[in-house]
This record gives structure tokens, C-alpha cells and sequence, in this order.
């Protein structure tokens, strides 16, 4: 079992860190299209990479509650 809550807090490390830097992208996105009507890394619509975030961060979410509720029972 504790091989499975280390995977699951690795996995929730990695799908959180990448929702995080998508978050990023399309705060600059919407920085560079509401200041400068440019494209950010060539996508015209910046809300692409914040709907892009929404099921990494579910799955970081998922991760972290799994590595909660195992350390419990220990």
C-alpha cells in the first residue's frame, strides 16, 4: 500500500505542477490579447489553456485525497 500512495503523490506532484503552469499560459494569454490583441505561443483563444487545466487539476485533486485517505489508516 505504500508503494501506492507514493505513486499517487508523485501523480498528483505532476498533474498539479501542469495545471499550474497551463493556469499560467492563459493568465499571460489573457494579459497579451486584453493589453496588445497579440496571440500568446500562436493559440489566438487564451481560455484554451485554462479549460486545458480544468481535468489535470481534477486529477491532482483525486491524487492528493488518495494520499490523505491512506495515510489515515496507517
Amino acid at each position: 500500500m505504500t508503494i501506492c500512495i507514493k505513486i499517487a503523490k508523485f501523480t498528483g506532484m505532476i498533474l498539479g505542477t501542469l495545471a499550474g503552469i497551463l493556469v499560467l499560459l492563459g493568465v499571460i494569454g489573457y494579459f497579451m490579447w486584453f493589453l496588445y490583441e497579440a496571440s500568446f505561443l500562436n493559440v489566438a483563444n487564451y481560455w484554451n489553456y485554462l479549460y486545458a487545466s480544468v481535468p489535470f487539476s481534477i486529477l491532482a485533486i483525486c491524487s492528493t485525497l488518495f494520499v490523505i485517505a491512506g495515510r489515515d489508516k496507517k
